[in-house]
């Protein structure tokens, strides 16, 4: 009995030893044992790093061992099936193929996937490295990209991050045009009241609303990230770059928000005019900001309708309304 006692002893100190350990309590043993944790660490995220390291320069940028050709236009890609499967459209695209060992990625079908973007995100299935050349300049695109690809939800956040961090004053336009390109589906349905006002005099050419998106969820993201910056960060900036003089400073940045108004799409301009926060003064301000901005507008927006602001007083804030209204194609009698 005494032995058997002496050895539930020594099981239950070494349980709670180990509970100690788990728990960080044993100060001492913890301590001892933390430099030699920590080792371990590093060393298996040494051999993780150069093992990835090792797939990504000899699997990716070499192809050797590859079991599979990839064709985007006229480059191949010698890649490998086992790697691609983390993609679901890469998967569908082998499950369908007629030839074995070989797909075709018809990009020219998204015209926002580039050759440079795709290439880096079929990169980044076999390393992390391949998005070191992420920028600003190719973000929108490595977005679309990786949506199109599926399965790479880390690469979509950082490039869209980065894509938010381009929208700045040098780059609005090409986000205006972008958005333009990209309507929102809310702004095309029977319901909307919102009609969209081309950024050139010609007509559209189909009334009917826009399919899903490539960029997915980010596409919704990225509109309202454009039309923050212009109702918030767009007016604070302008308004501060000539602080010595405010009334200058006022009508430049008034000058400069006009110009860029007059151009924007009726969704975008009646989201932005009708926000209370619009960075522009008082409702009564807003009111004839807009009155100027839809002046201007008139030679954009042709013949076929017409918008008008309205100020509703004593409806608090945000009694700013922008409407927009189609004209009545004239009917002609023709004379027996």
């Amino acid at each position: 009995m005494n032995g058997q006692h002496a050895m539930d002893e020594m099981r239950l100190t070494g349980s709670s030893k180990a509970l100690a350990l788990l728990n960080g309590s044993n100060n001492t043993e913890n301590g001892d044992r933390a430099p030699e944790v920590d080792h371990q660490l590093a060393e298996e995220r040494t051999h993780a790093d150069n093992t990835v390291s090792h797939i990504y320069e000899s699997g990716f940028k070499h192809g050797n061992f590859s079991d599979i050709n990839v064709q985007i236009g006229t480059t191949v890609y010698r890649l490998h099936a086992l790697i691609l499967s983390k993609s679901p459209f890469l998967v569908h695209l082998m499950s369908i193929s007629p030839f074995k060992g070989m797909i075709y990625m018809p990009i020219d079908q998204y015209p926002d996937v580039t050759l440079e973007a795709m290439a880096m995100t079929l990169g980044y299935l076999y390393s992390y490295q391949a998005s070191r050349s992420l920028s600003q300049a190719n973000a929108r695109a490595v977005l679309a990209s990786a949506c199109l690809l599926g399965g790479l939800d880390d690469l979509c956040e950082r490039a869209y991050a980065t894509c938010k961090d381009s929208i700045r004053v040098d780059t609005i336009e090409e986000w205006l045009a972008w958005i333009d390109a990209h309507p929102s589906p809310l702004a095309h349905s029977p319901s909307a009241s919102a009609v969209s006002t081309p950024r050139s005099p010609s007509p559209q050419s189909s009334q009917e609303g826009p399919g899903p998106s490539i960029y997915g969820p980010y596409a919704q993201l990225l509109r309202n990230d454009v039309l923050d910056f212009l109702v918030v960060s767009l007016p604070t900036t302008l308004l501060t770059e000539n602080e010595s003089n405010k009334s200058e400073a006022t009508a430049e940045a008034t000058e400069a928000l006009l110009r860029i108004f007059s151009r924007v799409s009726f969704d975008i301009f009646k989201s932005a005019m009708e926000s209370p926060n619009f960075v522009i003064g008082s409702d009564h301000d807003r009111f004839r900001f807009a009155k100027a901005a839809i002046a201007r507008r008139k030679q954009f927006a042709g013949r076929g309708a017409e918008e008008s602001v309205v100020l509703a007083v004593g409806e608090g804030k945000g009694n700013v309304h922008i409407t927009r209204k189609l004209r009545r194609k004239a009917l002609w009698k023709v004379a027996k």
